[in-house]
């Protein structure tokens, strides 16, 4: 999570939260505060790209994945006060759970979590032993339900809350940053792009995406209202 007094960016894991974060540190022309557990606050000290962005950031331990009522305790915890806005970025459900399984496939992951290949349990398990047809049947997206997901996108005590559609981050960015004199839409990196060969010859067929679509309806849903969003406010 990401603050600044003009927007909090809540961020959904794989929905390019990564990328928006820095994006967000080197643009905004504001004090920003990046709540993140205590392991990654070396991560986020070092996304700053230049000496003023790096004295504009306070990194602070939470989580880097709140939800919106959680951000808003603990922003509120931190003596803070509320961010007239709140956004977050919704995916296509299926697209969503392809990348999981890349992710749950990735060795550095393992090692975070304490695993190597000769001790994998749990995701990174299933991950390697199933096709991602299997996978995405048997695990769920971080263990979360349908309605765990929607709490990153319900609207809560911010004065305004925005979803995204993935698709559309740039031009949101645009409009809702443009004004900032950092400002530069070229900076925005895509991260976590998996390679073709840790895909463990996954396909994302027709089939697939109606179960994902019908596993995590309120999601499905989401994303859909979230790509016919005009900015206009």
């Amino acid at each position: 999570m990401i603050y600044s007094k003009e927007a909090t960016f809540v961020h959904v894991p794989k929905t390019g939260g990564m990328s928006v974060t820095q994006f967000l540190v080197n643009a905004l022309d504001c004090p920003m505060t990046i709540f993140a557990q205590e392991k990654a606050t070396k991560h986020s000290q070092n996304l700053p790209a230049s000496p003023q962005a790096r004295e504009r950031l306070t990194v602070a331990v939470g989580k880097r994945h709140d939800t919106v009522t959680a951000a808003a305790r603990t922003i509120v915890a931190a003596g803070l006060p509320l961010s007239d806005r709140v956004f977050s970025v919704a995916r296509e459900p299926s697209a969503l759970l392809l990348s999981y399984y890349k992710h749950m496939r990735k060795p550095h992951v393992w090692r975070r979590r304490g695993m190597d290949e000769a001790s994998l349990r749990l995701a990174p398990r299933r991950a390697m032993e199933l096709s991602f047809a299997d996978f995405v049947r048997q695990i769920d997206f971080y263990n979360k339900s349908d309605d765990a997901i929607a709490d990153y996108y319900r609207a809560g005590v911010f004065p305004k809350t925005d979803v995204v559609a993935l698709e559309d981050i740039d031009d949101y960015l645009q409009h809702r940053f443009g004004h900032h004199r950092n400002f530069d839409a070229s900076a925005l990196e895509r991260r976590n792009v998996s390679k073709p060969k840790d895909a463990g010859g996954a396909v994302l067929d027709d089939e697939i995406r109606d179960f994902v679509q019908q596993k995590y309806p309120r999601l499905a849903q989401t994303h859909r209202e979230a790509l016919q969003r005009a900015w206009a406010d």
